[in-house]
């Protein structure tokens, strides 16, 4: 049986398709960086007449796109943002974000916060810390709740989950645009 037949024989009796539907728009939307999407996804959850707290998660997924309009938008206007942070693990470098992350795929699941740099993507947690240079990096994903940096031949160099789905898809936006800076300057252009 594959996962996404799993999905469906162990979906939550009560749960409504047309949510699943919604979400399923609003990864379309995300993935895309569609932030225009916001507003008719607004509309439709609206228009479903769920109790809000059936559609908590929904609300802070159409935040998340709110969010990341008003980044890109900021980020055209004013270019990244700098972040001041006396963390230790940045040392000389200009941080361009930071939130509360953990690290799902370490047994442990250290929490911590991640850095994104001018030169890397860092975590620090406890007595964990990782990094990723941009230059390593070939993609950069946001799925639901989590941040994955991809190397070349698609090999995950770093999975770090988010607190909110707002920081994964600023995050996200960010990463992208601090990993293609390296490819862009030593193409020329």
């Amino acid at each position: 049986m594959g996962l996404a037949e799993w999905f469906r024989r162990n979906r939550a009796p009560d749960e409504d398709p047309r949510l699943t539907a919604w979400r399923k728009s609003w990864t379309a939307a995300a993935a895309s960086g569609d932030v225009a999407a916001a507003v008719p996804l607004g509309r439709e959850l609206a228009a479903l007449g769920c109790p809000d707290e059936e559609i908590e998660i929904e609300r802070e997924m159409l935040g998340a796109l709110v969010d990341l309009a008003a980044l890109t938008t900021s980020v055209q206007l004013d270019g990244l943002p700098t972040v001041v942070t006396g963390h230790r693990i940045i040392r000389d470098e200009r941080c361009h974000f930071t939130a509360p992350v953990s690290m799902p795929d370490d047994p442990s699941q250290p929490g911590g916060r991640l850095f994104l740099t001018d030169r890397r993507a860092a975590f620090a947690g406890g007595a964990v810390s990782s990094s990723v240079a941009w230059h390593r990096v070939a993609d950069v994903l946001s799925i639901e709740r989590d941040l994955l940096l991809i190397g070349d031949g698609q090999t995950m160099l770093s999975r770090l989950r988010c607190n909110s789905f707002g920081d994964a898809l600023c995050a996200a936006f960010l990463a992208r645009e601090l990993s293609d800076a390296p490819r862009q300057r030593r193409a020329g252009l």
